[in-house]
């Protein structure tokens, strides 16, 4: 519950320095695959999502966002082929440092934020929630003068309990769409 504050209080934060700037908003939808790094139990599964966006200033963007992601079977020794991927519910905020809200031509743009994952795998009983951190890089592409297009690649992490973490590298292609000013 604490981590569920902390993100809306950035997001009121950003969202109130978009006001002072004069509000410019927008929403997208996102689809892609979910590649696990050094997880044995699980393969790669597909991932998409929503999101919403604020012009927090000139250079930021703001993202508000929801991903849903489904992993496959394990496919190694020693780990049962009956045993399912996990499924992940994201929520969270991410910030688009050098992203032009929309704007023709092709621009490239980092990546970074913050979320709640909520890891659950039905077979083992594992239901859990845990806050983590993505960064990555993107770039857009201007279709028009309120539509654009993106592909982004991002590193996950989610920490653990006992030290480790659960990490994936995760690539999605998307559509946003841009109103207000």
């Amino acid at each position: 519950m604490k981590q569920m504050a902390v993100l809306v209080t950035l997001l009121l934060i950003c969202s109130a320095a978009a006001v002072g700037q004069g509000l410019s908003l927008g929403a997208g939808a996102f689809a892609g695959i979910d590649i696990p790094v050094a997880q044995d139990d699980q393969a790669q599964g597909a991932t998409f999502g929503i999101r919403a966006r604020v012009k927090a200033i000139p250079i930021l963007t703001i993202e508000p966002n929801l991903r849903f992601t489904s992993y496959g079977k394990a496919s190694i020794a020693g780990i049962s082929p009956d045993l399912d991927g996990s499924k992940i519910t994201y929520f969270g905020v991410d910030g688009l440092l050098g992203a032009p809200f929309s704007a023709p031509g092709l621009n490239v743009f980092l990546v970074g934020g913050l979320g709640i994952y909520k890891i659950k795998r039905d077979q083992t009983g594992q239901d859990i929630s845990k806050s983590g951190f993505d960064g990555g890089l993107g770039i857009a592409i201007g279709v028009g003068p309120k539509l654009s297009v993106d592909g982004r690649g991002l590193l996950t992490v989610v920490p653990t309990d006992g030290g480790g973490s659960k990490k994936s590298f995760v690539l999605i292609a998307g559509v946003n769409y841009s109103f207000g000013k």
